[in-house]
């Protein structure tokens, strides 16, 4: 379920809630991260010692049953290739191609 703030400016959640950040916390992978007295949200990796960002959140993931075949349906343009698993040096993730 997805509502809308009361400025109507963003969509929002009524479920899931920003996570304090702890010990626990994941460091260096890509999640949502905020300083609550701010207020601005990016993505981002938390790093050890951080002092700025105040909670975070996990990022979501694609349904079961929506699996690349139904994006390729709707999107037939774009030209659906396989992700790679070798790069040579010089060469990140197929970058000089």
């Amino acid at each position: 379920m997805t509502k809308l703030n009361h400025d109507r400016t963003v969509a929002v959640d009524p479920l899931r809630f920003w996570q304090p950040i702890t010990a626990q916390t994941p460091l260096g992978v890509k999640m949502q991260l905020i300083n609550r007295r701010s207020g601005v949200a990016v993505y981002g990796t938390l790093a050890a010692g951080n002092t700025w960002f105040t909670h975070w959140a996990p990022l979501p993931k694609f349904a079961p049953e929506d699996s690349t075949q139904a994006q390729m349906t709707l999107f037939p343009e774009i030209e659906h290739v396989e992700p790679s698993t070798h790069c040579e040096a010089g060469d990140p993730a197929g970058a000089d191609t």
